[in-house]
């Protein structure tokens, strides 16, 4: 069972399946439902996130290990210095996601669609891309390796990741000019890829 404080509990319980209609409490605007797309250092491991609307959303410094976004809205969304090793994004909505200081071991984007996402010192070990169409997605990587502090429900521990193109497979994407030269800069195999023009 996740450790979650009684709040943060019943604000994952809250969140929609569904964008909120325009004009409701809930369309978020500047003000309505904002505090509650924000997760701070929560170990939310194995949570099931799936075909919930996370737009905007903001996940800084949480353990969200083998979580299910699959079908989820990521629109916008951050995860910022979190831990997504083997998590589940199969049919999410990905435009402008930003994955910062993240470790995204063993994720698998195959098939997705990624516009405009941002990939900025991202451990990718073991992720694939395979037959992903990637347009206007950024890769940026330090030349160190990265370490996490992930809640768990033993406490906290380190999470070490490496944040290098290389490790991940792009074999059968579709990927832009510029993103295809970002990955080539930093090492990455795109003998199996299509350009696109």
């Amino acid at each position: 069972m996740n450790e979650l404080p009684g709040r943060a509990r019943e604000s994952l319980l809250r969140l929609p399946a569904h964008p909120p209609a325009p004009g409701s409490s809930r369309d978020g605007g500047p003000e309505a439902g904002a505090l509650e797309r924000i997760y701070h250092r929560l170990n939310l491991e194995g949570t099931d996130f799936a075909g919930r609307h996370l737009a905007e959303g903001t996940f800084y410094g949480s353990n969200l290990r083998g979580a299910n976004f699959g079908g989820a809205d990521l629109t916008a969304a951050h995860f910022v210095r979190s831990s997504l090793k083997g998590a589940i994004f199969e049919g999410s909505r990905l435009d402008r996601t930003q994955f910062i200081f993240s470790d995204l071991s063993g994720v698998r984007f195959d098939g997705q669609t990624l516009t405009g996402a941002v990939f900025e010192h991202a451990g990718l070990m073991g992720a694939t891309f395979r037959g992903a169409t990637l347009l206007h997605v950024t890769f940026r990587f330090l030349r160190r390796h990265g370490h996490l502090f992930v809640r768990r429900s033993k406490g906290l521990v380190v999470a070490r990741f490496d944040p290098r193109a290389d490790q991940a497979d792009f074999d059968g994407a579709r990927i832009d000019e510029a993103t295809f030269a970002q990955l080539q800069a930093a090492g990455a195999d795109l003998s199996g890829v299509t350009l696109l023009a």
